[in-house]
């Protein structure tokens, strides 16, 4: 903890208005949710619907998995069925019904900002993974539920003499790094992330940059403006927040017993956080399908790796336009 507390960023938010900020898991109610499609389309074509399917707070699902399986009903009739997390419910799934549901948490801060930490060996470095977890995004791949990442290189495990070696901004894809030298940070220890957004038509996009400005082609030739407008969330505010909010040390996820630790199993449960494959403008991209909804952290492709995370993430080359 004291190493991860000496260095976590600062962040700034994408706009006044509807800015996101990171979470914790918590606001998600772990309300479980469980969809279908007619069998044998597994996971393709028209879906029959999605439905509740338990609370699960308090509920060890660790090791759940959901590929889409077939179900029997008691008809007769066959389905195939996958299991994912919702957080606005099932009453709209839409960037204007995510922003309404969050418009309170945004305004009062019931779920205190929390940032997820994990630590590993990168070498002859040290790396500190900060896992950020958005309710959504609503930029050109609108989904619900949303992880990113960034990873800072320490010298050292010992937080005393520890100094930062590189940081690296993952966004859409893509990732770049950054040395001190060439950094925005403060105390020399904590760097600042600027969440991607325009402001001009309040979209959020989640992506994690170094700096504010013009950032061509992005994603598949997508530009993005991030202004860095909205409010700063301190680094001071990640402190003591609460047990399990505020700043969260992540093991790996086969280092818990999940029975002895319910609250964590989240880590282990390989299901969507969030709404399945939403309406979005990039749904024809090859990538990720537009709106389909993340995994956990230690299901993502850049847990436990640093730079192109074994060819998930290109190195974004800046190219003034």
């Amino acid at each position: 903890m004291p190493l991860a507390e000496k260095f976590n960023p600062t962040m700034v938010t994408a706009n006044t208005m509807n800015s996101i900020a990171p979470e914790p898991v918590e606001i998600m109610n772990q309300d479980l949710y469980q969809r279908r499609w007619p069998y044998p389309a597994c996971g393709e074509g028209m879906v029959i619907g999605s439905y509740f399917f338990r609370n699960t707070q308090g509920w060890n699902y660790s090791g759940i998995e959901s590929p889409p399986v077939i179900y029997q009903d008691a008809a007769g009739n066959l389905y195939c069925v996958a299991y994912h997390f919702e957080w606005a419910g099932l009453s709209g799934n839409s960037p204007s019904d995510w922003k309404t549901a969050y418009s309170t948490e945004r305004s009062h801060n019931n779920f205190a900002h929390t940032y997820y930490a994990h630590l590993f060996k990168d070498g002859s470095y040290y790396a500190i993974q900060y896992w950020f977890f958005y309710p959504y995004n609503d930029g050109n791949n609108n989904h619900e539920g949303d992880w990113e990442h960034i990873n800072v290189f320490v010298s050292s495990q010992d937080p005393n003499a520890a100094y930062i070696i590189k940081v690296e901004y993952y966004f859409h894809h893509r990732y770049l790094f950054r040395v001190p030298q060439d950094l925005i940070f403060e105390n020399g220890t904590h760097p600042y992330v600027y969440i991607g957004g325009d402001p001009g038509v309040g979209e959020n996009t989640g992506g994690s940059y170094p700096e504010p400005g013009e950032w061509p082609n992005t994603w598949n030739m997508i530009d993005e403006h991030v202004e860095g407008v909205g409010p700063v969330i301190h680094y001071t505010s990640f402190y003591n927040a609460s047990p399990n909010r505020g700043l969260v040390i992540l093991k790996d996820r086969d280092q818990y017993d999940y029975n002895q630790n319910p609250e964590m199993s989240w880590l282990n449960a390989k299901i969507a956080w969030g709404h399945m494959n939403v309406s979005s403008p990039s749904d024809w991209h090859p990538w990720d399908g537009g709106g389909n909804a993340p995994g956990s952290p230690a299901y993502n492709p850049g847990w436990n790796r640093t730079g192109s995370c074994d060819g998930n993430f290109e190195l974004y080359i800046f190219s003034p336009q």
